[in-house]
């Protein structure tokens, strides 16, 4: 980031305001085309790898995953995120550690069932040093990876993610990843409230997943090599920053924003619309990247248009926009990542408060409730299609 943007703070805005124009487009579209030349020539299978890859891995292949794949994608992620792609750093960091446990399995000739217990630390582990989150960290392996929550993998599991932990704290040190101003919620009749919009971020989590499906799929049409698809994201991505710097990269800065209520109307819509559209181009045109960050940002600004909504029209009554931006960060991310439990611990874990636990619980149950309807539709529409086929 420092060599592609001129800066290497984690808030882009200030010091891109200070580029000249042309070294965003240049940093963006120069770093798409090294990654879908290093994707074409160095990824297995030519493709961006993630949390899927985790998970299949650990359901169906006895916890194999390869190293080459888990450094060559970290590295490409880095490389992604460095020049301002809009990816997160989450899952990449999931699937090395992964890797580097299903090697460590092959190592000491594991029998499958520890090697996918091995995998679900790995997991953890990386979870947890990511978001300084330890209980979200092991509850996420076992919810997504192990797939239970037996005794026999429990034990490794906590103590993988504890430790991982002690050693991110030693680097980094030990505070929450956001900044939360005080709130509380005002009363017990916004609950309603935060089930809508827990309604409304199931529906944008929905949009977001076929929004960055349907563009991996078209992406095959265009008349580009797949290595040059990372360019063309990268020439998208830029046209949007030149408007809204704050798309660029992890874009924690959008969330900071968000919890705070900084964010006025227009601001609110723009930012929205171009995270979502700077997401979608960068994830399904092949820079390699996850979808939390992403996800959570978008929830977050979501969530404070609802906030700053309820308090328009119910201002002795809503708790403000802050708290609607984390329960609308909790519930999308959720529903997009499908492990409510751990992802609604990692929101608690990364604010460090838990005094909107009921309403975040309520959103999150609501957000994946509507976004399994919605895939319960699509299956069953496609059934009857090909059955009437």
């Amino acid at each position: 980031q420092l060599l592609a943007l001129g800066t290497d703070a984690e808030i882009l805005s200030p010091d891109l305001a200070r580029q000249p124009w042309w070294r965003i487009v240049a940093a963006l579209t120069l770093g798409g085309l090294l990654v879908g030349l290093l994707n074409h020539f160095l990824m297995p299978a030519r493709r961006p790898q993630g949390i899927a890859d985790v998970i299949m891995a650990a359901q169906l292949d006895d916890g194999r995953l390869t190293v080459r794949g888990g450094i060559v994608g970290a590295a490409l992620t880095a490389l992604s995120i460095g020049c301002g792609a809009s990816v997160g750093r989450e899952g990449p960091a999931v699937h090395i550690g992964a890797c580097l446990s299903s090697w460590t399995a092959r190592l000491f000739g594991l029998s499958p069932r520890d090697a996918r217990t091995l995998l679900g630390c790995g997991a953890a582990a990386a979870v947890a040093a990511s978001f300084n989150a330890p209980i979200a960290g092991a509850l996420f392996a076992h919810e997504v990876v192990v797939g239970h929550y037996g005794l026999r993998a429990l034990a490794p599991v906590v103590m993988a993610s504890a430790s991982a932990t002690l050693v991110s704290r030693w680097w980094y040190g030990d505070f929450p990843a956001f900044s939360v101003p005080p709130f509380r919620l005002q009363s017990f009749a916004e609950i309603p409230a935060f089930a809508v919009l827990g309604i409304g971020c199931g529906v944008l989590a929905v949009a977001f997943m076929w929004a960055v499906v349907r563009t991996q799929r078209e992406a095959g049409r265009l008349p580009l090599p797949a290595w040059l698809r990372p360019a063309a994201a990268g020439l998208i991505v830029a046209a949007i920053a030149l408007a809204e710097p704050r798309v660029l990269g992890v874009g924690y800065e959008a969330m900071d924003l968000a919890l705070r209520g900084s964010l006025a109307w227009h601001a609110i819509l723009l930012l929205l619309l171009a995270k979502f559209v700077a997401t979608v181009a960068s994830l399904g045109l092949g820079f390699h990247g996850g979808v939390f960050s992403p996800s959570l940002i978008l929830g977050a600004v979501f969530g404070a248009g609802f906030g700053s909504l309820m308090a328009a029209l119910f201002p002795e009554h809503a708790s403000g926009p802050a708290a609607y931006a984390l329960v609308g960060a909790a519930a999308t991310s959720s529903a997009v990542l499908g492990a409510p439990i751990s992802t609604a611990l990692i929101v608690f874990e990364l604010t460090a408060d838990y005094r909107l636990a009921v309403v975040v619980m309520v959103a999150v149950v609501v957000a994946n409730q509507a976004v399994r309807a919605r895939i319960g539709v699509d299956r069953k529409s496609t059934r009857l299609n090909s059955s009437h086929t």
